[in-house]
């Protein structure tokens, strides 16, 4: 589990984003790294993207961790570095390493303590520092979203990576996202970017057949049809859900289904 630190302060945490995005427009030969993973990726993204638009001169590096054995390598390859989606934890080398004043972060994942307290670092950002869980209402790609939107109101259009970066980081495991993961959401249905709607949340409604959409559910497991092919034959069947497009006898993936069939699954 995450640590809180302090109360919540939201407007602490943004007025801080807007000072870390305020002397990066200071900066140049900017180096972003980022972690591996969906979150990591989409955080990746938009720092990228944000920077190009100021005209900045960049270099990046796709990380599965920050190991102390990488940062020789990061520190040819420019004179600031701007770790997004991880570096809250690897806070003792990289401080040593690469000094204070050309160290950036924007992190969600718990921080790191030198001599028993988390140092105090003017360019290190991270929701936890102000009473924000990152494990639930806002990740990696959502606090690099929020420092690119106080860069310039435009990026806002970036907004659809910070949610792909929630989504991909299970931050919507209650069915929903919380917390400043909203706020995105706003954003995105103001810029008229995204769309909500109340639907199944199951894996593969897209790229699975409806057997296959049913079968290996996991979560949540489905009583008497997960991993039981027949059971979810005979389901389909009760429910007059077709399996096959009758024009063409492929197979049928849930978003294929008009709403009336959805509907009826859903109930079902």
């Amino acid at each position: 589990m995450s640590e809180l630190i302090g109360g919540r302060n939201e407007e602490g945490f943004f007025n801080h984003l807007a000072k870390v995005a305020e002397e990066i427009k200071k900066r140049d030969r900017i180096v972003v790294i980022h972690h591996y993973d969906a979150d990591g990726l989409t955080s990746g993204a938009i720092a990228i993207k944000t920077l190009q638009r100021e005209g900045k001169v960049i270099t990046h590096l796709c990380l599965k961790q920050v190991y102390k054995e990488n940062v020789e390598e990061i520190k040819k390859m420019g004179e600031n570095f701007l770790f997004v989606d991880f570096g809250s934890g690897q806070l003792d080398y990289l401080i040593d390493d690469l000094g204070e004043d050309h160290l950036f972060i924007l992190d969600h994942h718990q921080p790191s303590k030198i001599n028993g307290i988390i140092p105090n670092l003017p360019w290190h950002v991270n929701p936890l520092m102000y009473g924000i869980d990152g494990g639930k209402e806002i990740s990696g790609a959502g606090v690099t979203f929020f420092f690119s939107k106080a860069m310039n109101e435009k990026n806002k259009d970036l907004v659809n990576l910070a949610l792909i970066g929630a989504v991909g980081d299970m931050q919507d495991f209650s069915g929903k996202l919380i917390g400043l993961n909203r706020k995105l959401i706003e954003i995105g249905k103001e810029e008229k970017i995204i769309e909500t709607k109340i639907d199944l949340r199951l894996y593969g409604r897209i790229s699975r057949p409806l057997l296959s959409f049913l079968m290996f559910s996991s979560s949540p497991i489905l009583p008497d049809l997960t991993a039981n092919k027949e059971n979810c034959a005979t389901f389909l069947r009760h429910a007059q859900i077709p399996l096959k497009d009758p024009f063409t006898d492929e197979w049928l993936a849930y978003e294929d289904l008009n709403p009336e069939k959805k509907q009826a699954l859903a109930s079902a």
